[in-house]
């Protein structure tokens, strides 16, 4: 039930001949929740700024990203559908690389704005399916073009998996590159460590380890 309050609360009164304030605020909705992963991916800091990030850091974009794919799987309906996220998805992912000083950075965040448009997904198709038929009976005739409907969960899907193998081959080499600290192989006792990782290992903090230890535990790894 407050699912569907949600709903009716972000779709104004919720009837197709709504009033003109309402349909205002669904407009400015759907805007912002189209303009997010601009907002989310751009960098704004210097070029010549250290784009260094912690768990903090990552947690936080990770909240963000989870909140707005759930607002969005909230409004979102077939008339106003996920084609230009996607298709914004599609550009920036087939050129992670040409990203030069903060390609990394522009990665990171889109691996997590997709993730949670994944999850977010497979939360509503698994609530579909524990609620069966009873979930679209409770929608009403006023909301039928919300994610709820098992069609249009499935063309979702069906767009979502289009849309990475795309550029599939594109994160697969992304990864590969951020991830070779960590492949097996003899490792430099002078190592350069990125940021993220010296935060994570090394530092002040009794619960972490002496920047000394870092490169035998990389090792190890």
């Amino acid at each position: 039930q407050l699912r569907l309050t949600v709903q009716r609360w972000l779709s104004g009164c919720g009837y197709k001949d709504c009033c003109a304030s309402c349909r205002i605020n669904e407009m400015k909705l759907c805007k912002n929740l189209y303009d997010f992963p601009q907002r989310f991916i751009s960098n704004h800091l210097s070029i010549d700024i250290s784009l260094n990030f912690d768990d903090g850091d990552f947690s936080a974009w990770e909240f963000e990203a989870s909140r707005w794919a759930r607002v969005l799987f909230l409004a979102i309906t077939e008339e106003h559908p996920l084609e230009p996220i996607l298709m914004f998805i599609q550009k920036i992912g087939s050129n992670i690389f040409k990203h030069n000083h903060d390609s990394t950075y522009v990665g990171v965040k889109l691996l997590i704005l997709v993730s949670s448009l994944v999850l977010e997904l497979r939360r509503t198709r698994e609530r579909v399916i524990e609620c069966g038929n009873k979930a679209r009976t409770h929608i009403g005739s006023s909301f039928l073009g919300v994610v709820d409907e098992w069609s249009f969960i499935d063309d979702i899907s069906k767009k979502l998996v289009d849309t990475f193998m795309y550029f599939l081959e594109d994160l697969v080499q992304f990864a590969n590159h951020s991830c070779s600290i960590f492949w097996s192989g003899a490792v430099e006792e002078d190592t350069a460590l990125p940021g993220a990782v010296k935060g994570k290992l090394g530092g002040p903090s009794q619960r972490r380890l002496p920047i000394s230890a870092t490169t035998a535990v990389l090792q190890a790894v």
